[in-house]
């Protein structure tokens, strides 16, 4: 159980810097960029879309160890089933 926290963990703090090098270097070469000027009228609450992807990806860390608590109840099932049997 610890393990799969800590995998979790290392995945997403690998998936979340993997991605921001990945869009710092290449971002604007393959027409990804996050700051151009704000030359239009319809734009969302965020100053930057940089700081939209950072609270989106933030959240996960809710969804991780609900994940895990969603797994523990399932296997606590299993485990009942089969001592009823």
């Amino acid at each position: 159980m610890m393990c799969d926290i800590f995998l979790y963990l290392v995945v997403y703090v690998v998936g979340f810097l993997a991605t921001l090098v990945f869009l710092i270097f290449f971002g604007k070469k393959i027409g990804i960029d996050y700051d151009v000027p704000r030359n239009y009228t319809n734009y969302d609450d965020y100053s930057s879309n940089g700081e939209a992807y950072l609270a989106f990806s933030l959240v996960w860390f809710i969804f991780v160890p609900a994940t895990l608590l969603i797994k523990s109840i399932l296997r606590l099932i299993k485990l009942i089933d089969k001592v009823k049997r």
